[in-house]
């Protein structure tokens, strides 16, 4: 689920509507992502024509086979975070105006300490703590050195480690992501949500997949593998309308799925 931060400003001046300069500086960072998605697009292209080609000749079965699977992964996961800019494309002036001011406001803050959300209890023990996000009705335990940053409502929760973590730079990645979407007014399933969404959008958006349990509850995760963007995994619970997923980087889902593995949701 990646996004788009670093700003890119036009050489040539041009007039800017007052109050709208998140959404065009948005609207400029998708049309050059976009740019260099298609040029991107046509290497790949180019490059699986040439390397058919040869491998035809020199490669096994068995190899053809795999470099195919490659190219259309990629070629897949192209087509998603095209998709994906397009919706970030969609949003209003006013929302675009209220995200750009929140942003601003997130770099600016002082990381040393958890940011207080409303909503949200954080129980300091020993050396975890214990986060209990009332507003969202779940809880979880975290490593105590983690702390509850670049965060403004409780429906998304990034914990950072101060030690690692690039102070002033709004693009900084956290170690984990909570978030919670009140996107399943069905109350489906997990398994019928996820097959309406990648049928809705036209992309296996949430795949591949597999079924879990994680401390005793039923859970999915999903892979996710953008070349020098993303590879980790995505966690999915679901509770009545609302989807919750938690994101963590591959090199760190070893360290941090015990931590994982103590989400519950509060009695009703």
């Amino acid at each position: 689920m990646a996004s788009i931060n670093d700003e890119q400003k036009s050489t040539a001046p041009s007039p800017v509507p007052q109050g709208s300069g998140g959404m065009w500086a948005r609207a400029s960072q998708w049309v050059n992502v976009h740019r260099q998605l298609l040029f991107f697009e046509i290497g790949v292209t180019a490059l699986f024509a040439a390397g058919m080609i040869l491998i035809w000749q020199y490669a096994s079965k068995q190899e053809i086979e795999e470099f195919i699977r490659e190219a259309q992964d990629v070629k897949r996961q192209i087509a998603i975070t095209e998709w994906r800019l397009e919706r970030l494309s969609e949003r209003s002036p006013e929302e675009e105006q209220r995200i750009e001011e929140q942003r601003e406001t997130l770099v600016a803050q002082e990381v040393t300490e958890d940011v207080k959300l409303e909503g949200v209890e954080i129980i300091e023990k020993d050396d975890k703590k214990i986060i209990k996000n009332h507003s969202y009705g779940y809880y979880i335990e975290m490593p105590g050195r983690l702390v509850i940053a670049r965060s403004i409502s409780g429906d998304s929760i990034e914990l950072h480690d101060p030690q690692y973590m690039c102070e002033g730079d709004p693009s900084c990645e956290p170690v984990l992501r909570i978030r919670t979407e009140a996107s399943n007014p069905n109350q489906l399933s997990l398994e019928e949500w996820f097959a309406a969404e990648e049928q809705k959008s036209g992309f296996p958006l949430y795949s591949p997949r597999e079924k879990i349990e994680l401390g005793s509850q039923a859970a999915y995760r999903v892979t996710e593998i953008i070349p020098d963007v993303f590879e980790g995994f995505y966690y999915y619970w679901s509770r009545v309308d609302k989807i919750y997923y938690i994101r963590v980087a591959d090199i760190d889902d070893e360290t941090y799925r015990p931590y994982i593995e103590t989400f519950r949701f509060e009695e009703e």
